[in-house]
C-alpha cells in the first residue's frame, strides 16, 4: 500500500537532469538521487548525505526559486518549456508560497524541486529537521501546509498535475 500511494505523488513526472551533489539553497549535505523504487520509474528523492539533527535548518530561499506573478504564468512557462511534457513537469515542480498568494514559486535549478510529500515528513514547515536523520533517510515535506488559490489549481489541471494540497490528498485517500 505504501509503494502505491507513493506512487501517485509524482503523478506523469520524468526524471530531470541534475547534479547528484548538493546544491546550494540546501544548508546540509544532500544527495538527489533515483527514487523509483518509492515513487515509480524516473521519480527523484532528496536523501540526506551526512547525519542531520533534529531542529538543523535544511533549506534556505534563494533566487534559484523565481517567483512569477499568477498573471504571467502561462506566458513563462509557454516561453521556458516549449514542449509541453516538460512543462507539466515544471508546473508539478512549483508551489505558491504560504505568504504569498499571487506569485508561483518555479525552482528550476534548485534541488528542492525533488523534495517529495510524506504524511510524517522528515522535515517542517519551517524547513528544518523534524527528527535526527541518518545518512540515507529521505528529506520529505507534509504538502498539505502548501496552499491551493484557485489560478493554481486551474493551471495544474491545464497540464494533468497534482496542486501540492491534492496530491497530499489523493495519498491519504490511498491508505
Amino acid at each position: 500500500m505504501l509503494l502505491a500511494w507513493r506512487a501517485i505523488l509524482c503523478l506523469g513526472l520524468a526524471a530531470t537532469a541534475l547534479s547528484p551533489t548538493t546544491t546550494p539553497a540546501f544548508l546540509v549535505p544532500v544527495d538527489v538521487r533515483d527514487a523509483s523504487h518509492l515513487y515509480g520509474a524516473g521519480h527523484r528523492g532528496v536523501f540526506a548525505a551526512a547525519p542531520i539533527a533534529k531542529g538543523t535548518g535544511v533549506w534556505e530561499w534563494t533566487a534559484r526559486v523565481a517567483k512569477v506573478h499568477r498573471g504571467d504564468v502561462r506566458a513563462y512557462f509557454e516561453r521556458e518549456y516549449p514542449d509541453r511534457a516538460a512543462r507539466a513537469v515544471a508546473v508539478r515542480q512549483s508551489f505558491v508560497a504560504a505568504d504569498d498568494l499571487d506569485h508561483l514559486c518555479v525552482n528550476p535549478e534548485d534541488a528542492g524541486r525533488f523534495t517529495n510529500h510524506c504524511e510524517r515528513p522528515s522535515c517542517g514547515s519551517d524547513l528544518r529537521a523534524a527528527r535526527d536523520l541518518a545518512p540515507g533517510d529521505e528529506l520529505t515535506l507534509d504538502y498539505t501546509n502548501y496552499p491551493e488559490p484557485q489560478w493554481y489549481a486551474d493551471l495544474c489541471a491545464e497540464h494533468s498535475v497534482l496542486t501540492e494540497p491534492a496530491l497530499a490528498r489523493a495519498c491519504t485517500e490511498a491508505d
